[in-house]
């Protein structure tokens, strides 16, 4: 797996809270992290969602995603209803490392 470019900017959600974003393009890769679990190397696989400027005024317009099924829920082929352009609205339920994710699509 490909080395994502710098920075990280990690998504981190508490528990009951949600974030909406519109979807433009993915990539995957890993990451170095601080996280609770990385492999031994310090690495972690990481699902990158660029979204649109006004959904993260910050820069970058992006946010890397580690929580596995946060990135199961968010991929296209896992999920048919996220695809590029579609504004989602995606949620924590619990806390690590049992947290599950909810992916609602906004209508517009």
């Amino acid at each position: 797996m490909a080395k994502l470019s710098g920075p990280m900017e990690f998504l981190k959600l508490l528990d009951g809270r949600s974030v909406e974003f519109t979807v433009l393009r993915y990539e995957e890769g890993e990451g170095e992290a601080n996280l609770p679990r990385p492999r031994p190397d310090g690495k972690v696989p990481v699902l990158r969602v660029h979204v649109k400027p006004t959904d993260r005024p910050m820069f970058p317009p992006y946010w890397d995603i580690t929580a596995g099924r946060a990135k199961l829920s968010l991929r296209p082929m896992n999920n048919p209803n996220v695809h590029l352009g579609k504004r989602v609205k995606l949620t924590k339920h619990g806390v690590e490392p049992a947290s599950a994710f909810t992916v609602d699509i906004v209508k517009p």
